[in-house]
């Protein structure tokens, strides 16, 4: 049985980062957030249909990576994050997302939290609101019953303390 752990929470946090050091630290695969890749090809615009098209994405990204059976897989995002800024976004989310959100099952989510600095990015639309985005994310995990860690600190800290949580769930 694979363990999954979704690294989640606010733009600029550095959850890229982590899932790949994690999947190096851990030898295990990654599913990367496929919101950035579809919006850097759109050069930084969305649509509302396109928040489907990103659930839709980043659920085969992580059928794909499950196929082998990994011990463990780190997942950049999930239908939650979709969730989040479909609403923040358009005001609205399109239901199939909203029922993909109870199919989905995490171990595991590492919540970063906004105290490191903002980097700017093609993918990235608020720069200001980052704590208010931290708090809908934890709202929205325990509203799921998520089970979740929230990490903070530096990047190096992050990093062990993300190692301890995966490590305490192996």
């Amino acid at each position: 049985m694979t363990v999954k752990v979704c690294v989640f929470g606010p733009e600029s946090t550095g959850k890229s980062t982590l899932v790949k050091n994690l999947a190096e630290h851990f030898n295990a695969p990654m599913v990367p957030e496929y919101a950035e890749q579809l919006i850097r090809e759109q050069d930084g615009d969305i649509s509302y249909p396109d928040m489907r098209k990103i659930a839709e994405g980043q659920l085969k990204l992580v059928a794909q990576a499950l196929e082998s059976e990994p011990q463990l897989l780190i997942c950049d995002t999930d239908l939650i994050t979709t969730t989040i800024w479909s609403h923040k976004l358009f005001g609205k989310c399109d239901p199939w997302i909203e029922d993909g959100v109870k199919k989905q099952s995490y171990d595991l989510y590492l919540l970063l939290d906004v105290d490191v600095p903002w980097v700017d990015d093609t993918h990235r639309y608020l720069p200001e609101d980052r704590k208010d985005f931290f708090n809908v994310c934890q709202k929205r995990l325990e509203e799921y019953g998520c089970a979740y860690k929230i990490i903070s600190g530096s990047f190096a800290e992050r990093q062990e303390k993300a190692v301890s949580a995966i490590r305490h769930m192996l």
